[in-house]
């Protein structure tokens, strides 16, 4: 699966809608967007917040950070 599928699927599994996943970024709902399509990668303290926002597990996060680092390198990954 794509990280920005991954990202979208986590977003909507929590029902928080990309505004409010922007709010909590600090980011507009435009990048959440981009993220959510594999068009543009948030940035390390975007991420971050992102993770929290929906609740990700401590246990999981490592996953996920590795996730987007292999995207970024290779500019989408399928996993």
């Amino acid at each position: 699966m794509l990280i920005g599928s991954m990202m979208r699927e986590a977003r909507e599994a929590t029902r928080l809608t990309g505004p409010a996943v922007a709010d909590a970024c600090g980011v507009t709902h435009s990048a959440v967007y981009q993220w959510e399509r594999g068009l543009t990668r948030p940035r390390a303290v975007s991420f971050a917040r992102w993770l929290d926002a929906v609740g990700v597990p401590p246990d999981e996060r490592a996953h996920w950070w590795a996730s987007l680092a292999d995207a970024t390198s290779a500019k989408e990954v399928e996993l």
